[in-house]
């Protein structure tokens, strides 16, 4: 494009800006030297070298310059013809010298052609060598001629690529003889070594058995010495089958498997043994003990340290009476290689089961006592049953298969459980008995009056600040009017803050807060079960029927509805039953832990504002409504409070009075001074127009 623009021939560019000397070539320094008095910058120049010198000759003709695509100059016809013929003749003579130079190299180096072919050239061993391959060969073995004559010389026909017949035809028609009629007689080249070149099965064919093959047995006419020679390319007068693969005759195929392959394979046989042998085990366990858990902590890890390595192991398969191959079962049950088998590996579902327990347990309860005192034994006979497990289970919102759970806690099988056999939800025992039954005694007034107390003396403030300041924290401060807090959130929340009480019961005095008023319930004695609380088994399923009862008082309630009403054939099996293992798992029925948690959230609901402070929160409405249909804005709403105020900076803040003052003039007939307190969540004191942004005035409901 550069030159042709100025519009000037290929001759032209040649003469006047590169070769100016006249001497039909140019090097490297000197083409760099002409385009860059032309305006080019050398990282140009570099790359327009290398791709129209391909050869790497270090040296450029006007031929390699039409790449370029510039119009050659106009010449006359007999004139042209002439030159052309002149250049033709010379190129012939050319391209002979420089082929006989090649040929005379590859003798002297290699011995022969073929050879060098083999040896040199030829080094992925396709046969043919394109020009990129056949300059890298050239400069491989040292040749340094001229190799885009060279080339030229052996594609006198215009072909892409260069063979062994383009070197040395007789060799190669003697070759190609050759292994045509070997394939017209013999199906593979190892059909042919094995019959008729290696008598011996030395693996090798000596110079003799060669000639004496090809003479005698193959009755080949063509010259076997020579053919020999192309053969042998390590010059030790015996050849190798894969030698004769340079015949290109194709090979026997092997169908043997490799090492991987059978590696494998052995792995894959292995790994069904071993899951053959953990079905078998599973079966005798499940025979003889009812559950898989209930076998792991009566036979196989009767100590209860939960882990069991390969010898103890296998001590205790021997004394359960497994007599399958306790190696295979050992890899199918450690399939983290740790060194260790666990009950999870066992028997999964059955600690998913024990484990979703034991987190409902864990959130609302700081030990195992106060659990167990509070809704697991509630007629204090020192033993759960199974209607109590499953009006506990009610109580806390758990929905997972209660009947597997009642039998996985259950060691003994004697249809009810103790709190020993509890210890493996992981729950920590209480130091201080007496503590925990106090704990466990407390009603949702008493537990509330304490919680209240234990914020008001942490945060020196309403209710609602420790509302926005520590359960909503992790929100953003618009979000804490109408936010939401899971159980879990609340307890940890409550944890951090050091309450000791009874979560649980807090819970549903905030959640469920129908029966805060529940008459005399929390006057009785709330160890006496069978007292005349006024609950009727109609309720007692219900939580939010069971808010400011003592909790054993609620249980038993739920108790009482299982055994008597429309659920009554929920009641456990029998001690027969359930020692003989007749309990079957009800696979079908039972939930993923992503479901069960989320049913367990459903049924325990969530902490809002409106729950925690429902007073409160319905006068933050109404201000909110009130403000919303007057003034529309948030702006507008803090610039009326500020004119009632007689302030007119809109930067300027409120005091608690001023603010109270001016939501009454502006029409606000609820609790101002705790609108105030609820919006001063720094506790400064004062209110800006940002202290009423999380109200979201400006939003429409």
């Amino acid at each position: 494009n550069y030159f042709s623009s100025q519009g000037m021939t290929l001759e032209d560019v040649w003469e006047q800006f590169l070769d100016v000397e006249g001497a039909g070539v140019i090097n490297y320094d000197a083409f760099c030297r002409r385009m860059m008095s032309l305006g080019w910058t050398m990282e140009k120049v570099k790359p327009l070298y290398s791709l129209l010198d391909f050869g790497a000759e270090k040296g450029m003709s006007i031929e390699e310059l039409e790449l370029i695509g510039l119009d050659r100059r106009p010449v006359e016809k007999e004139r042209k013809v002439s030159r052309r013929s002149a250049d033709k003749e010379k190129e012939r003579e050319a391209c002979g010298k420089v082929l006989a130079e090649f040929i005379g190299y590859l003798n002297r180096s290699y011995g022969s052609v073929v050879r060098a072919w083999r040896l040199g050239l030829d080094a992925d061993g396709d046969g043919r060598l394109t020009f990129p391959e056949f300059c890298n060969a050239c400069k491989k073995i040292g040749f340094r001629g001229r190799q885009k004559t060279l080339w030229r010389a052996l594609c006198a026909k215009g072909a892409n690529s260069v063979g062994l017949g383009d070197l040395e035809p007789e060799a190669f028609q003697i070759l190609e003889d050759f292994r045509t009629f070997l394939e017209e007689n013999y199906r593979t080249l190892d059909d042919v070594f094995e019959r008729v070149l290696d008598a011996d099965r030395s693996g090798r064919c000596t110079f003799e058995e060669f000639i004496d093959a090809c003479h005698n047995k193959l009755c080949w006419p063509g010259n076997a010495r020579k053919l020999f020679g192309y053969l042998d390319v390590s010059n030790r007068r015996d050849v190798t089958i894969d030698e004769f693969e340079f015949l290109g005759m194709r090979r026997r195929v092997i169908t043997r498997k490799s090492m991987r392959q059978q590696i494998l394979e052995r792995q894959a046989k292995d790994r069904a043994e071993a899951d053959a042998m953990l079905g078998r085990f599973r079966a005798l366990l499940t025979q003889r003990f009812g559950n898989l858990v209930r076998a792991w902590r009566l036979e196989l890890d009767p100590k209860g340290d939960g882990k069991l390595q390969f010898t103890e192991f296998c001590a205790r398969c021997r004394h359960v009476g497994f007599q399958g191959n306790l190696k295979a079962l050992w890899l199918s049950l450690d399939t983290d290689d740790t060194g260790t088998v666990e009950l999870r590996e066992l028997d999964p579902e059955g600690v998913q089961i024990l484990n979703d327990f034991g987190d409902l347990l864990r959130m609302f309860f700081d030990n195992l006592d106060v659990a167990w005192h509070c809704c697991l034994d509630t007629d204090c006979s020192g033993k759960c049953s199974f209607e109590e497990l499953q009006a506990c289970c009610r109580i806390l919102g758990y929905r997972c298969d209660i009947r597997a759970l009642f039998r996985y806690l259950d060691v003994t099988g004697e249809g009810t459980i103790l709190i020993t056999e509890m210890e493996v939800l992981g729950l920590p025992r209480a130091t201080n008995k007496e503590e925990a039954m106090q704990v466990a005694r407390e009603t949702g007034q008493q537990v509330r009056m304490q919680f209240e107390i234990s914020l008001t003396t942490t945060f020196h403030s309403s209710l609602v600040v420790p509302w926005r300041r520590l359960f909503c924290a992790a929100f953003p401060r618009e979000e804490h009017l109408e936010q939401a807090i899971t159980a879990k959130e609340f307890c940890s929340k409550c944890r951090s803050l050091g309450f000791s009480g009874n979560l649980l019961v807090l819970w549903l005095e905030f959640i469920f807060p129908k029966a805060r008023n529940a008459g005399s319930i929390a006057s009785k004695d709330p160890l006496s079960p069978m007292s005349n609380a006024p609950i009727s088994p109609s309720n007692a399923a219900d939580p939010s029927s069971l808010a400011g009862v003592p909790m054993r008082k609620a249980v038993s309630a739920a108790v009482h509805m299982n055994s008597t009403g429309s659920t009554s054939s929920a009641v456990v099996a029998s001690r027969s039953e359930v020692s003989s293992g007749t309990f079957r798992r009800q696979t079908s029925r039972r939930r993923s832990s992503v479901d069960m948690y989320i049913a367990t959230a459903e049924g325990l609901g969530s902490m809002t504002l409106a729950r925690f402070m429902p007073e409160l929160y319905a006068d933050l409405i109404a201000f909110r409504d009130m403000c919303t249909k007057k003034f529309s804005t948030t702006e507008e709403t803090w610039t009326a409070l500020l004119q009632e105020c007689m302030k007119t900076d809109i930067t300027e803040k409120l005091r608690k009075a001023e603010f109270a003052r001016a939501s009454r003039i502006i029409g606000f007939r609820g609790n101002a001074e705790g609108i105030f307190d609820a919006c001063d969540i720094d506790q400064e004191r004062y209110l800006t127009m940002e202290s009423l942004r999380w109200l979201r005035i400006d939003r429409l409901f």
